[in-house]
């Protein structure tokens, strides 16, 4: 018996272990038996004649019910748009381990079917998996190519699509937490379409005080510290239309009061002098 014997059929390459049975009056061997344990059975067997052995039979394995002679991802080469990467290979025969390799290095080595890597920066990955067999032969998959490109998502501002404001001038600007996210970014435009920052930090929520009489609209967007940051999020849009307090409302009738004032006085004025007169 020999191990780890590779060996070329119809149906593809195995690595197998090899047996044979030889004549010890000639020394030829009258039988041969190539064995894998991935397929769990033979893949070729040579059956010479007895006697002079000048023919043979060989037999080749076809059909094994579609069982993978290597290992096999699960999750197929693509590009995703998330830090966090996750890898699935299938189930392989009688493996012993399973180890995964990025770029030729082992990151991962046990029984489980599928590995999850957080954080990954942007760039391109390639991963194979490895089985180890009771014999300690070893197995390699075919290569999958990962793109990670990440892309922020936009947050979501907690506010209604638009609404009208007329006690103060300020609102409470809320919005939900990202993972993996270093800063939000508020930004105000006003009736005269002028947008500016009023806010960039960690915080999830601010209060803007100086709400513009007429439209107000906000926007938010995300951001990590090595530069890359989302759209902008849903608008929100605020018409603040103030109310005049009583003063203001004084200072208004205060002109219309001196005019009939003066109006009432010219007519008590000329209907004295009418008398007099």
């Amino acid at each position: 018996m020999t191990e780890n014997v590779t060996v070329t059929t119809p149906s593809g390459s195995y690595l197998t272990t090899y047996f044979k049975i030889t004549d010890l009056n000639d020394n030829i061997d009258s039988w041969e038996l190539w064995y894998n344990e991935t397929v769990r059975n033979w893949v070729k067997i040579i059956d010479r004649l007895p006697g002079s052995h000048s023919e043979a039979v060989t037999y080749h394995l076809t059909n094994h019910s579609g069982v993978p002679t290597n290992p096999q991802f699960v999750t197929q080469s693509g590009v995703t748009n998330f830090q966090n990467v996750q890898l699935e290979w299938g189930e392989f025969g009688r493996a012993v381990s399973y180890t995964l390799l990025e770029n030729g290095v082992e990151i991962y080595q046990g029984n489980e079917l599928s590995y999850e890597m957080m954080n990954k920066e942007d760039g391109i990955y390639q991963y194979q998996v490895k089985v180890v067999l009771p014999s300690g032969s070893e197995l390699l998959s075919e290569i999958i190519t990962i793109e990670v490109y990440y892309i922020i998502q936009p947050p979501i501002l907690n506010l209604p699509y638009s609404q009208n404001i007329s006690d103060n001038d300020e609102i409470l600007l809320s919005w939900e937490q990202q993972e993996n996210v270093d800063w939000y970014s508020v930004s105000h435009t006003g009736p005269d379409g002028f947008m500016a920052e009023v806010y960039n930090g960690s915080a999830t929520s601010y209060l803007f005080d100086d709400l513009i009489e007429g439209q107000n609209r906000f926007r938010i967007k995300a951001g990590i510290t090595d530069g890359k940051f989302s759209e902008l999020s849903n608008s929100s849009y605020v018409n603040y239309d103030p109310e005049e307090s009583d003063s203001d409302n004084f200072l208004t009738f205060l002109p219309l009061f001196g005019i009939l004032s003066t109006i009432t006085m010219a007519a008590i004025f000329f209907q004295n002098r009418r008398l007099k007169s």
